[in-house]
Order: structure tokens, then C-alpha cells, then sequence
């Protein structure tokens, strides 16, 4: 509770300050690059909640963001992950554990949602972490209408890493197969209100395996130079590996909200 009372105080302290870029999602992103002018500092906080057994995990992830040439901008960031659930191997006892990683991101901005039939930009990023490396490739695509705004994101993830079988270690292999769908209606003086939807497919020793369906409400708010974002998402449904009334609370939370917030340097 406290760490949440601090993220948002810090929230409340940065809204004014001087939003280069108006992003309205939290998950689904924009086709939208800052200019070779403008810096960022992008701070996300993403909570976890609900498996089939206790289950709770935080994710923060602090990035500094830049504009390099005209349409391409690159940002360099921290992540640091907690999680506290039912160890496997001890049924009566509860963990906890801590990862960090180091990720490298680009963005090509293609086209422009306003002033073209449809934005588009083209998006890798590298993540590195002490036993795991991936490697995400995104195709976004977004239109503003009005006070309408959509957007669209297929996204690619390979991911490398180490697990332990019977108390042997072994090499993993995953990619996951995403999509992304956000809606956002602009209600005026700063603040946007709509949904976004996430589909996660697994595939994983040449068989798919996990699919499950994320759904929420977002709200945004941007000024000046600053915006911030809210998104909550309960697990609608799994389509396969359910375990538990239609969901996978095996693999995947009940329940992810995050709150993402972002100021000009």
C-alpha cells in the first residue's frame, strides 16, 4: 500500500509540470516519435494479481527516451520485477524473489495517423537480464478521428533463457505471439476514457500452447509536457490451458493494472 501511495504522490507532484508525445495506452502503443529535440523520462508500474495459488507480482520499469533523426527515436531502460507466491517444491511456504534487466528499444515512425489513412511505425526492442534474453519485433498501426483515436499492435516475442527440470538446468526457448487493440475517446481538457484488449499466444517446444484474452477500462490525462495513463485488465478468457473456470491462473494473473506516466526533460 505504501508503494502504491508513493507512485501515485509522485504522479500528482509531476502533473505540473510541463506531453510530448499524447499517448492515451498503456499497453497498446502509438505510431507518434519524439523529435531529435525532445527527452523523456517514461516510468510504468505494472501490478499483478490473482494465480491459482497466492499470487502477487510488481514490475517497474523507468526508461529514458530520445529523438535521434527525423521519424526515429530510441530509449534505453531499467526493469526491475518482484514476485511473492507459493514456492512449488513447499506447498505450506511462501517466496519471494527479484530479477533486473536492461532493454534497448527503436522506433521508425512510416506514417502519420492524422494526416495520413492510417499511422504506422515499426518497432525492436532487446531485453537482457542475468538468465534470460529476448527479443520483441512490433507492426503498430493507429488512426485518429475526431476524438477518436485506435490503435493496433502485432508483436513478436522470442525469448531465451535458462529453467531447472528435475533439478537440472536447461536451456528454454519461447515465442509468444501478440496482439494489441486500444480505443480511446478525448472528453476534453486533458483526459481520454476507453479499452484496451490483449490476446497472448505461447508456443514452446513446437507446440502452441497458452492463449488467453486481457481486457479494461484505460483513462488517461496529458499537459503541457507531461501525461499520465491508468489501465486495469482482468483475464476475460483462456482459449487454451485453462485451469481454473475458463482462465489460465496457472501461467497468468487474474488481474494486471497499470499505471504509466511521462515528463519532458
Amino acid at each position: 500500500m505504501k508503494k502504491i501511495i508513493f507512485i501515485v504522490g509522485g504522479v500528482c507532484l509531476l502533473a505540473g509540470a510541463s506531453t510530448a508525445q499524447d499517448r492515451v495506452f498503456t499497453y497498446t502503443y502509438q505510431s507518434n516519435v519524439l523529435t531529435p529535440q525532445e527527452r523523456e523520462i517514461e516510468v510504468y508500474n505494472t501490478f499483478h494479481f490473482g494465480r491459482q495459488d497466492f499470487y502477487r507480482a510488481y514490475q517497474s520499469k523507468i526508461e529514458f527516451e530520445t529523438g535521434i533523426v527525423k521519424n526515429l527515436q530510441a530509449s534505453i531502460y531499467l526493469i526491475t520485477n518482484t514476485k511473492t507466491g507459493y514456492n512449488l517444491n513447499n506447498d505450506s511456504a511462501v517466496s519471494s524473489s527479484s530479477s533486473f534487466a536492461i532493454a534497448n528499444e527503436w522506433k521508425y515512425k512510416l506514417s502519420d495517423p492524422v494526416a495520413n489513412a492510417i499511422g504506422s511505425a515499426l518497432y525492436t526492442e532487446f531485453q537482457l537480464s542475468e538468465d534470460e534474453f529476448e527479443w520483441e519485433n512490433k507492426i503498430i498501426l493507429d488512426k485518429k478521428i475526431g476524438r477518436n483515436t485506435f490503435a493496433f499492435n502485432i508483436v513478436g516475442e522470442l525469448e531465451r533463457g535458462k529453467t531447472t527440470v528435475n533439478k537440472q538446468l536447461q536451456s528454454e526457448k519461447v515465442f509468444n505471439a501478440k496482439l494489441f487493440f486500444g480505443y480511446a475517446y478525448y472528453l476534453g481538457k486533458g483526459f481520454n476514457a476507453g479499452f484496451e484488449a490483449r490476446n497472448i499466444n505461447t508456443r514452446e517446444e513446437g507446440e502452441w500452447g497458452n492463449a488467453n484474452l486481457y481486457a479494461g477500462p484505460v483513462v488517461s490525462y496529458y499537459r503541457d509536457k507531461f501525461w499520465v495513463n491508468l489501465t486495469v485488465m482482468p483475464q476475460i478468457s483462456s482459449f487454451r490451458g485453462a485451469t481454473y473456470k475458463g482462465l489460465d491462473l496457472q501461467n497468468y494473473e487474474k488481474l494486471e493494472a497499470r499505471l504509466a506516466f511521462s515528463f519532458e526533460l
